[in-house]
């Protein structure tokens, strides 16, 4: 009988001190190092960064899809990471994903109803006739007609095979999705209806996101609080309010600075470009991973590394000079 941790009793998911590094040609990746986040029940915690920062990989090693090298990924208390694949396939029912990819996700050989079938039969939802009943309910909740059940998903634009993805990753009434990039793929209008669906689908049936993206405005919509992540590690973690009013970080405030905007605030001070280019993860600089970019980068930043530090009522930041 696994013990639970003393993980405080609102958090659904921690993730504590987790490291996936990779074994490749060019040497060793460290695509995830030291990131310890919490989400609780209902809330959606955005995961914000540059393309290649280690988002995805986040995402997946929380999945069990990419091992990870240390740490935990403890949901309710229980630790995921050591148990075997039998010992976590009851797990497995309460943290589900909705993949960037609308088309590549699903297999193209399969039927809809199939697909959104499949991981009923794997955690034994019931008889056919309970999964034939259940696979309606989800195509009616994600607003597509019954006769989808039959059809392929060829047959489908983008924005209905989101919805297929993510009636398949409501199928076994999940606590927890993970939602990696779900609307990079769709066009502008189109996104706006599925980041609608998704509010609506968490109001209605409490479920909690880990939301993984680079757009800060799908971000402003959606999310109860930010994470940061450059390079790896997570430099800010705020509410979102607090997070898009005071950034704390450089980084975050370099992000902020470049989301267009038709007017600048007046209280707004003139952005500041982010110079240079991002490190190569096989050779990450001494200290600061941001220190060679950073315009408010000192001497201290280039010999050692910031850890996340509260800097207000849920805000913590990993900057020595926030």
């Amino acid at each position: 009988m696994l013990q639970k941790s003393p993980t405080r009793a609102t958090d659904l998911l921690a993730i504590e001190h987790l490291s996936v590094a990779f074994a490749t040609p060019r040497g060793r990746l460290q695509a995830v190092n030291d990131v310890s986040l919490t989400v609780a029940p209902g809330e959606t915690l955005a995961l914000v960064g540059e393309s290649g920062c280690g988002k995805s990989t986040l995402g997946r090693a929380i999945m069990g899809i990419v091992p990870p090298s240390s740490g935990a990924v403890k949901l309710e208390g229980v630790d995921l990471v050591p148990l075997r694949r039998s010992a976590r396939l009851p797990y497995r029912r309460a943290v589900q994903m909705i993949f960037q990819d609308p088309f590549g996700s699903l297999n193209p050989r399969q039927r809809v109803g199939d697909i959104i079938a499949d991981p009923l039969r794997v955690h034994r939802f019931g008889d056919r006739k309970a999964i034939r009943a259940r696979v309606l309910e989800l195509l009616d909740l994600v607003g597509l007609p019954a006769a989808a059940a039959a059809r392929y998903p060829h047959e489908f634009s983008g924005g209905q095979r989101q919805r297929i993805g993510i009636a398949r990753a409501l199928a076994p009434r999940p606590d927890l999705i993970i939602c990696d990039e779900p609307v990079s793929a769709l066009d502008v209008s189109i996104q706006a209806q599925i980041l609608n669906l998704l509010a609506d689908l968490r109001d209605e049936l409490g479920v909690s996101y880990l939301f993984i993206s680079h757009d800060l405005a799908v971000v402003e919509f959606l999310a109860d609080r930010v994470a940061v992540m450059y390079l790896g590690r997570i430099v800010e973690v705020a509410p979102r309010g607090d997070l898009f009013a005071r950034p704390a970080h450089p980084y975050t405030r370099a992000l902020l600075d470049a989301v267009p905007r038709i007017e600048t605030r007046k209280a707004s001070p003139e952005p500041r470009p982010v110079q240079g280019d991002v490190p190569s993860p096989y050779a990450l600089p001494a200290g600061c991973a941001f220190q060679a970019r950073c315009p408010l980068a000192r001497e201290r930043c280039r010999g050692e590394t910031p850890a996340l530090e509260t800097v207000a009522t849920g805000h913590a930041v990993a900057c020595f000079f926030p």
